[in-house]
């Protein structure tokens, strides 16, 4: 309803937030990203899912990337590396970020670095029914 008015609505998170920093740090410091455009990563929904805290969804999502895996391992490390990769692209230019920022700014990055954190415990939190939802799917592709 609200983009048929013309509105765009997008969800809000501190990680938007310190990768606009990023950005801003990155052009000042003259460092040129070259990774170019990326397609959404095949974790968003799962992570979309645990940031509205919607356990359900999240399995549901979490079930449909076992589906196109070889190995849920895979998944399980893969979801890990997406919500922990440095925000600047290495470990070392990320303290440089971090040391650069003012107090307001050190605020919304260590929100960022908790919202990183309550998502992956969310994850390990239900992963009795992560687990449950991998082995029916493991199950049903034999």
């Amino acid at each position: 309803m609200l983009s048929a008015a013309g509105l765009s609505v997008t969800r809000y998170s501190p990680l938007q937030d310190v990768y606009g920093l990023v950005d801003k740090w990155k052009k000042d410091k003259g460092i040129v990203d070259n990774s170019g455009q990326f397609p959404p990563s095949k974790y968003r929904d799962l992570r979309n899912a645990l940031m509205d805290n919607n356990i359900d969804k999240a399995v549901d999502e979490y079930s449909e990337l076992i589906k196109n895996s070889d190995n849920p391992q895979k998944v399980i490390h893969g979801f890990h590396q997406s919500l922990f990769k440095p925000f600047t692209g290495s470990k070392k230019n990320d303290i440089e970020f971090k040391n650069s920022l003012s107090a307001d700014d050190q605020k919304v990055y260590d929100n960022a670095i908790i919202l990183r954190k309550t998502l992956w415990k969310r994850f390990l939190a239900d992963s009795t029914r992560f687990n449950k939802a991998e082995s029916l799917v493991i199950k049903k592709t034999k």
